[in-house]
């Protein structure tokens, strides 16, 4: 992956972290409600569907690269997701709020 690929795919993935934290949803309730057709995978459509309903303003750029970019969530490489690989991916992403004067903290690790 390129830099800008990398970033970008780690940036949505911050979104989508922060959103099931905030919002205190379990991943695996998610996958499941987004895996429409009941697979135990996250195919390209469903993981674009997921994006951009949970991640307020994300951009269709956002969207593409991550597409894209699916090799960083497929460990595999079948060119789909499983909920496995997903957490694996949001475990790496850590949660960070900006502090008082522009500090940052880290939060804790997405969790299950």
């Amino acid at each position: 992956l390129q830099a800008n690929s990398q970033v970008a795919v780690h940036d949505v993935l911050h979104k989508l972290a922060v959103y099931l934290k905030d919002n205190q949803v379990p991943v695996g309730k998610v996958f499941r409600e987004f895996d429409t057709d009941g697979s135990g995978f996250l195919e390209r459509r469903e993981l674009a569907k997921l994006v951009v309903e949970l991640i307020p303003g994300i951009t269709g750029n956002e969207v593409r690269t991550l597409l894209l970019s699916l090799e960083a969530l497929d460990v595999d490489g079948d060119g789909r997701v499983t909920l496995k690989e997903l957490l694996q991916s949001l475990h790496l992403v850590k949660i960070i709020k900006r502090g008082p004067k522009g500090t940052v903290e880290v939060m804790e690790q997405a969790k299950e």
